[in-house]
């Protein structure tokens, strides 16, 4: 009897060892040389292996057909392959691209400690340790690193001395055309999204991808999380409102369901008010976000929509009155895309977002509206020559249509434009590369083609050296108010040059960057009097336009980071220096506008517990005073308010009592309550002026989110 026990069990061993196939090959880098210590397995299945010194890996598996192969080590771009498993031995190389390889970009990746399962609350207290003021705003989050600058009073993303609208928002390879709340006087709103949506969020600051068009200056591109490991249910509770979230994790899948209500008045009824409001903000918001993981790449689908209203009262300097503005904000988001494998070599990405926003109120007596399409379809295929030299190639549309008027007088437009683009990376020796990119887009509407060349050579001296000099192109369409007067207008164009160095300090951080960008072909408009074009709400009065204005933009930027010195600690300094100039919009001559401050500095220090149950983070932040219009002044912008100072701290405590998550904040901003004047708003006669100033003298967030986890998937 134990002789048939021990022969079934030799050939039941057998039977096993002859279904499985050993998948075995090499990863090297972009150079062709091996690398080892990097982790390799497939990508639905905890089985895999480690490179050895010559970067060899092997390993077996049961399994058959057409399987993904990830290959991933710190210091990398995880890459991956499509293998068929038919035979009895299966060989793969792998080409990783190292990071330092990349242009330059500043990002933020959510540590790990921070990370409910779920993450997709559209309250997430994520960015609260990067930037204490941000109390979980992504982009205001990022507004602490060099090239960014913090204009409290207007809404959007400022990078390198260019405006708002010449920051592009990307959502998982898609544009988000208005990524924010209403532009409104005065108010700077917030990003639409969830900290805990994304896996990395990052903006460039020395040129952007050839992938991308329609910014001047900057791109900002938020990636989201792949599948979370387990089913569960979020609640949260903040001074603001409240919110509850569903996930429910398949075996290849997952969906999540969210919503929130956000009410403004009771924490204005503690915290004294600068604006002088008549219906607090209100928010209605909820989302539903798809994952399905495929066999030969991922699919995603997310939609958010959101219902704001509010109304407050602005103090004319003319009459000492006020004129009360009232607004509502209806903003739809869709994206769809896929990424994929096609072949060993071959991937494909395809995606379809659509973001329409509706906007109305009164201003003064004065109705107006303001709405907005854009519907855009992006197809990108991405390739390795000879195994080893990145090819992107794609093409995309936008369809545009904008409608706005006030009183009776209306004005809109509508546009297709159209665009093609190809990058490859080139590695001309072991620590030298090219990046080289092309874009060219036709527009519809104004009947006009572009070109944009960009370039980047990269040189790594040694691993952790980097020096980067890039030069490139970028153009965008006027803005859309510009567009509904007129279709006799140019392609915006800035042209700009960099440098950038990378490098260690005893194990510090530290990274040095100089810019120049020349601006062209840039709008110029007549109004009744000077607005400046800073945020009004309601639509401009524009009697005419033409595409003769002009600019330019020099900079300095130093960061530096210590991992080191402090244990269970880390710090950052940044500091950005601009001069910039420009005569567009309604300028009478050059000037220096009011988004640029000349210095900006930011210090940010982090101190963990040992288990990472609490964190405590403050951050300073300074900019030179911004200039402002007074029509006193023959010096078109001449004039400077006083600089900015702003202190804030939060304090987290993560507990979690067995598969239940939570984390408790305070974030407090402007402790110290230093006195801020962002600028001055003047009669036509020159006499009165009303101050700028800030919502309130501090703002404080508390929040509580509770995770309860659910079956875990991640086996």
């Amino acid at each position: 009897m134990k002789k048939i026990i021990f022969l079934a069990f030799v050939l039941s061993s057998l039977a096993v060892a002859k279904a499985q196939i050993v998948v075995k090959g090499q990863v090297r880098n972009s150079t062709y040389k091996p690398i080892a210590g990097a982790s390799v397995k497939l990508a639905t299945d905890t089985v895999g292996s480690v490179t050895d010194s010559l970067g060899n890996f092997v390993f077996s598996t049961l399994k058959t057909g057409d399987v993904t192969v990830v290959a991933s080590l710190l210091g990398y771009k995880t890459d991956s392959v499509v293998v068929k498993l038919i035979a009895k031995t299966v060989y793969s190389l792998i080409i990783l691209k190292d990071v330092n390889q990349q242009l330059n970009t500043v990002q933020i990746q959510t540590r790990k400690a921070f990370n409910p399962p779920n993450q997709e609350l559209s309250h997430g207290m994520i960015t609260t340790a990067i930037a204490p003021g941000a109390a979980a705003d992504v982009t205001a989050a990022m507004q602490v690193f060099p090239g960014a600058a913090p204009i409290a009073n207007e809404t959007g993303f400022f990078v390198r001395g260019g405006h708002a609208n010449e920051t592009l928002i990307v959502f998982d390879g898609m544009v988000v055309k208005n990524a924010f709340g209403s532009k409104l006087p005065d108010l700077a709103n917030r990003s639409r999204f969830s900290a805990f949506l994304f896996d990395k969020t990052n903006f460039t600051t020395s040129g952007y991808s050839a992938m991308y068009g329609q910014a001047l200056s900057s791109v900002l591109t938020m990636d989201t999380r792949d599948l979370p490991p387990a089913s569960s249910t979020e609640f949260a509770i903040i001074n603001l409102g409240l919110g509850v979230a569903r996930t429910e994790r398949f075996k290849n899948s997952s969906l999540t369901i969210g919503a929130n209500y956000y009410n403004f008045s009771p924490y204005h009824q503690l915290v004294k008010q600068n604006t002088l409001w008549k219906d607090d903000p209100k928010q209605y918001q909820t989302s539903l976000n798809y994952k399905h993981k495929l066999k030969k790449g991922t699919f995603k689908a997310f939609v958010d929509y959101s219902d704001t209203e509010l109304s407050f009262d602005i103090i004319n300097p003319n009459t000492s009155t006020s004129d009360l503005l009232k607004n509502r904000n209806k903003n739809l988001y869709i994206n769809t895309n896929y990424q994929g494998q096609l072949s060993h070599y071959w991937k494909i990405y395809f995606g379809t977002a659509y973001n329409k926003t509706t906007e109305q109120g009164d201003f003064g007596n004065s109705p107006y509206f303001q709405n907005d399409d854009l519907l855009q379809q992006k197809l990108m295929f991405t390739a390795s020559i000879l195994g080893a030299i990145p090819l992107r190639m794609g093409a995309e549309y936008f369809y545009n249509e904008r409608k706005e008027g006030i009183n009776n007088k209306e004005r809109g437009y509508t546009d297709l434009l159209s665009a093609a683009f190809t990058e490859l990376d080139a590695n001309l020796l072991p620590q030298l590369s090219l990046n080289l990119g092309f874009r060219t887009e036709y527009s519809r509407y104004m009947d006009k083609v572009n070109a944009s060349p960009r370039i980047a050579a990269i040189y790594n001296p040694t691993k952790d050296h980097k020096f980067t000099a890039s030069y490139g192109q970028y153009l965008q369409k006027p803005d859309d108010s510009f567009l509904a007067v007129s279709n006799q207008l140019n392609f915006e164009k800035n042209i700009q040059y960099a440098i950038d160095y990378e490098f260690p300090l005893k194990r510090r951080l530290v990274k040095l960057a100089a810019y120049h960008k020349k601006y062209s072909d840039l709008t110029k408009i007549t109004t009744p009097f000077f607005s400046g074009f800073q945020a009004y709400g309601p639509p401009l009065d524009i009697q005419s336009v033409k595409a003769t204005g002009s600019g330019f933009a020099n900079g300095f930027e130093l960061f530096f980071k210590d991992k080191e010195s402090v244990r269970y600690a880390e710090y950052f300094v940044s500091y950005s220096w601009v001069n910039t100039k420009r005569n567009f919009i309604d300028y009478a001559m050059f000037a220096t506008p009011t988004f640029a401050p000349k210095h900006t500095l930011n210090a940010n220090f982090q101190k963990f517990s040992n288990k990472l149950t609490w964190i405590f983070a403050v951050n300073y932040a300074y900019n030179h005073g911004r200039t402002y219009f007074n029509p006193n002044n023959a010096a078109l912008m001449g004039d400077k308010v006083k600089d900015f100072h702003n202190l804030s701290a939060s304090i987290s405590h993560i507990p979690r009592w067995g598969k239940t998550w939570s984390s408790i904040s305070l974030n407090v901003n402007n402790i110290l309550g230093f006195k801020q004047v962002y600028g001055y708003r003047y009669a036509f006669s020159g006499v009165q002026r009303i101050p700028v100033l800030p919502t309130a003298k501090r703002s404080v967030l508390l929040s509580l989110l509770v995770n309860l986890d659910g079956q875990d998937y991640n086996r």
